[in-house]
């Protein structure tokens, strides 16, 4: 069983939202086709670590459930909007001695999906 510190487990869910925040603000669009123009919160619902691929240089986290609170707009003005998502891959974390955290390897990879539009 992997232990992380709390400063790990903090660093690990800050880049999983930054993660989904700039997948979200890269021309992203709602289940209607509209865009997302503003991003209010983001929110770790769940995140399981793969024990089995992880060690004490790279953690594997193999499913994260997140909820996304944000703004898309359509031709009437702008409404309000929660996606419920998850990743479609394992999100894959390397020990960088440089800056002694771990930092996501696998990025450009990784796709968040959306299970459901609230």
């Amino acid at each position: 069983m992997i232990i992380l510190g709390e400063n790990d487990q903090t660093k690990i869910k800050e880049d999983v939202k930054n993660l989904i925040r700039q997948q979200l603000s890269d021309n992203f669009k709602d289940q209607r086709g509209r865009p997302v123009v503003k991003i209010d919160s983001v929110t770790i619902n769940n995140l399981d670590i793969d024990e089995k691929q992880t060690d004490r240089d790279n953690i594997v986290i193999s499913k994260i459930h997140a909820y996304a609170y944000v703004w898309v707009s359509f031709s009437e003005g702008q409404s309000n909007s929660t996606f419920e998502l998850r990743n479609n891959i394992p999100i894959r974390f390397e020990y960088k001695e440089e800056v002694k955290a771990f930092e996501i390897v696998n990025a450009k990879e990784v796709i968040f999906l959306v299970l459901s539009q609230l």
